[in-house]
This record gives structure tokens, sequence and C-alpha cells, in this order.
């Protein structure tokens, strides 16, 4: 009998001492025998081992044992997500699909795994099309097995890629059916989530009662179970929420509990940071808006002049809260909200008599956009890659949109941007002229200021419901 820790060759007829099995030949099927060379193995084959080896493999599958491969697959795909490095995880998809489907019946709850997480790498990518067709795989197999837990995780996924290619619709449906599931399972973290994905939904359909009381109850589960990061996500959407309505104080208390939150988390939530200094000097400038607006309608001259200087202070505040943004967005190399800083920051130095500033935040802007924007969509604003054709926009011939659908929020709504499309196509054509050689910046130095002038950041921030004399969304 060999010691504990020793194993013999399977080979019966010879009995050779394996002492560095990691070093010999296994069994490619079962994974239970090994042998000292290629003519033992042959020769156990022969022998019987071809007829154990299938009953062998059989029970390892009902154990639920995993191939070394396998093994090195799924520790490899943890630790990638937990590192959050996406691109190195999505690499994998071939390799995952492949040990998904080898696991559909021995371990649906682990091919599942596998299928989610590389969802959610998509995802996060911008991958939809490959997300959605990966979480459609880990649905049918949640099904096959009843695996209502896996079922809903596949309904979280696909909803958040529905929300991000501006579906709200669809991506409620699929977001109550995982709500749904996570309340029945009781599984809190998971519901407070899927609250806040809900609410922003509603969110962007501008049905912003709905979605505050989703992102309340959502924020009182996620502070419930301790998720500070979703926490930060339910907050900026309850801000910007409030900022709509024009309930300025609230929008403020909450994007600086939220600013808080990313400074806690750190560099983890760097983009966090930018979007949240973007909006806290988007909402300030707002309110300072709309005083002004109030101030100007019932004010006699010497108050007035109090109002202006409390109008600039908060101007300025705004502007070091905007310049924070455009910070850290370089810093990180965050393309879409540098952007987003530079024409806040040209909107609103125009509104405090900087015009040289204003025209330089603009061409940079505009530089930009002209360059970046075959590859983005202006209505989701997510990248898209080659296997991905685009519209281009018959005005401007600059803008690129996934779809109609998306050509028309961008157009009608704004989408995410600060202006709307429609408002700044004409000067997205002027500038391409510029970048192309067949003009010159200070030619378009006359449109620039006029469409400053035109104020279409305040058409596309003023409350919806504002009765003030700043004016409303029209």
């Amino acid at each position: 009998m060999a010691a504990p820790g020793v194993q013999l060759c399977g080979n019966v007829c010879c009995g050779v001492v394996l002492r560095a099995p990691l070093q010999s030949l296994r069994c490619s099927k079962c994974h239970l025998v090994c042998y000292c060379c290629r003519a033992c193995q042959t020769q156990a084959w022969k022998a019987g081992h071809k007829r154990e080896c299938g009953q062998a493999a059989a029970a390892r599958r009902v154990q639920g044992e995993f191939t070394d491969s396998q093994r090195e697959l799924i520790i490899k795909m943890q630790e990638l997500q937990n590192a959050r490095n996406w691109r190195g995880l999505v690499a994998l998809e071939a390799m995952g699909t492949a040990a998904a489907t080898q696991l559909r019946e021995a371990r649906p709850g682990v091919a599942i795994a596998i299928c989610d997480t590389l969802g959610t790498g998509c995802t996060v990518l911008g991958q939809y099309a490959k997300a959605i067709g990966l979480c459609e795989q880990g649905l049918a197999i949640a099904e096959e097995a009843g695996y209502r837990a896996g079922k809903g995780r596949a309904y979280s996924i696909l909803g958040c890629c529905d929300q991000e290619l501006g579906q709200y619709a669809k991506a409620i449906t699929l977001h109550e059916q995982s709500l749904a599931i996570e309340e029945e399972m009781g599984d809190r973290a998971s519901q407070g989530a899927t609250c806040t994905n809900l609410g922003v939904c509603y969110e962007r359909l501008g049905q912003y009662d709905r979605a505050i009381g989703l992102l309340d109850k959502a924020r009182l589960i996620l502070q419930e179970v301790g998720d500070r990061a979703n926490e930060c996500q339910s907050l900026g959407a309850l801000g910007r929420c409030k900022t709509a309505l024009g309930e300025y104080e609230q929008a403020v208390t909450f994007h600086t509990e939220r600013w808080a939150i990313t400074q806690e988390l750190d560099l983890a939530l760097a983009p966090g940071q930018t979007n949240v200094a973007l909006e806290l000097g988007v909402v300030i400038w707002a309110q300072a808006r709309v005083e002004k607006g109030n101030a100007a309608a019932v004010c006699t001259t010497p108050v007035a002049s109090s109002h202006r200087a409390a109008y600039m202070d908060s101007m300025r505040e705004a502007a070091q809260w905007l310049r924070t943004a455009l910070r850290l967005a370089e810093t990180h190399g965050v393309g879409i909200e540098q952007q987003h800083a530079r024409l806040h920051l040209s909107f609103l130095a125009i509104d405090t008599g900087e015009e040289e500033e204003a025209l330089d935040r603009l061409k940079q802007y505009l530089q930009v956009q002209v360059h970046r924007a075959r590859s983005w969509c202006e209505g989701c604003r997510q990248q898209r890659g080659d296997d991905a054709p685009l519209l281009t926009c018959g005005g401007c011939s600059v803008a690129r949109f996934c779809n109609e659908d998306h050509q028309r929020m961008a157009s009608e709504e704004g989408g995410r941007e600060p202006v709307r499309h429609k408002d700044i196509c004409s000067l997205l054509k002027k500038w391409r002229q510029v970048v192309k050689g067949k003009a010159t910046a200070e030619s378009c130095t006359p449109d620039l200021l006029a469409f400053l002038r035109k104020d279409p950041w305040w058409r596309s921030h003023a409350p919806v419901a504002a009765d003030s004399g700043a004016g409303a969304r029209d």
C-alpha cells in the first residue's frame, strides 16, 4: 500500500510510484487516474479503464467537481472582476462560454455565473449586443434548471443593457421581473440596486415623482446593507430629479452626500467623483439663475446690487466645481466628462462676461467633438466599435447615433449632453470646415458668440415646472 500522499501509476501492471503527480499524465476524461508514461496509459485503457472511465467521469460531474482548466478559468474571472479589469475579463469570453456549455447540466449555477460575469463586463464596456447574448444564454440555463436567483440576475443585467440603450420601457419590465425574484429570495442588497435602476429609468422618462419614490426606497435599503457604491448612484439620481423640479437645496444636499461617499471610496469611483463635481456645478449655477430671475422681477435698484453680488458668488462656486470636474476628468482620462465640463464652463463664462474664456472653452469642445464623433453615439453617450455601424447626422455630418430613437433623444431631449444636438448642429457643421482646413477659427467667432448668447444651456437645464422669471424648458 502506498503511503498517504503518494500516488501509483494507474496501470496495475506497473506499480511505479508517482512522486510528482502534477508532472505525470492524467486521464483527460475522468481526471482521476495518472500514469507514469504514455505506454502505461494505453495499456491501462485497453485493460479496462476505457469502461471505468465513463462511469468515473459521470460520477465526477454529479459530484460537481471541475476540471483543472475550468477551475483556473473561474478563479481568473473572479480576480479580473474584483480588479474591475473589464477588458481582461471580456477577453476570456470564448473560454467562458465554452466552460458554461460544459457545466450547463452538472453545475448550472456556475454556468449562469460565468455568463452573468461576462455579461457585466460587456455592459461596462458598452458592448451591449454581446452582453445581451451572454445574459440570454444564462437566462436559458436558469430556466432549464429552475434556478430563480439566476433568472433574477439575468433580468437585472438585461435591464441595465436596455437602460443604457435608451429602451426604458423594456428596461423597466426587466428590472421589475428582477425585483420580484429578489423580494421572493429576500436579497436586500440586490433589491436596493434594482430599485435604483428603476428610479433612473423613470428619471430619464421625466416621471420624477415616481422616480423619487423608488430612489428613496433604494437609498434606505442600501444604507441598511451598507452598499455605499450603489447608495452613491441613488443619491445622484435623486439630485438630478430635484434639480429638474427646481428643488435646488435638496439637490445640493444629495450631491454633497454623494461627493462625501466618493471621497470615502477614493479612486475606485474616480469617474463618479467627476460626475458629482459636474452635477454640483450645474445645480448651483441653475439655482443662481432662478434666484437672479426672481430678484430682477421684484427688487429695487439698491437691493438688486446685493443680489448681483450673491449671484456672482454662486457663479464662482459653480465654476470651481466645474473646473474640479474638468481636472478629475483629465487626470483619469474620462473623455465624455471632459467635454461636458468644457461646454458648461463655456456657457458659465459668457454668463459672467468672460468672453475670451468662453470662446476658448467652446473651441476646445468643438475640436474634440469633431474628432471623436465617429465612434460615439450622441444619444446614449456610449462608445461603439467598428462592428456597430452608426447613423450620421445629415445636418452637421459630425454627430453619430446608434439608431433613429437615439437621434431623436439627442435632438429633442438632449440625451445626456449639456445641450440638445439640434441647438449645436449648425455650429458643428461650421467647425467641421475648420478641422478640414476649409475655414479659419477666427471666421467662426461671430457664430460661436451667437450660439453662446442664445443660451441653449438654460433651455436644457431650467426646471421643468418653473414659473420664475428665469424661464422653463420648452
